[in-house]
């Protein structure tokens, strides 16, 4: 997975720099949430299943388009023997690969 490098810090630094975009995209995404929530406090039950309806089939959409972005780069980082890109990748590559898995089957 290229984790042999001459620099044993580069993993560390790549996986706590990926962990720090996940993380940061994770808080972006809830923002936009609470966001339009409190935007929308007074609307009917029928409103909130249409929107996770509409929602949820782009949420699936970007996380598996992640999961293969992060699939694509660990396999970058094993061709080149790129330690910090392999750190880098695995975070959010997790975080992609688990949003398809608590989504599957639960997209319309």
């Amino acid at each position: 997975m290229g984790l042999a490098t001459d620099s044993p810090g580069s993993f560390a630094f790549g996986f706590w720099l990926g962990l720090l975009v996940a993380a940061g995209g994770m808080a972006l995404g809830w923002l936009r949430s609470v966001a339009f929530e409190s935007k929308h406090l007074d609307e009917s039950a029928a409103f909130w299943v249409r929107q996770e309806a509409k929602v949820r089939p782009r949420m699936f959409a970007f996380c598996a388009l992640a999961t293969g972005l992060g699939v694509v780069a660990l396999a970058a980082s094993k061709a080149s023997s790129s330690a910090s890109l392999a750190g880098f990748s695995i975070a959010p590559t997790f975080v992609a690969v688990s949003g398809v898995v608590l989504m599957w089957g639960k997209v319309p």
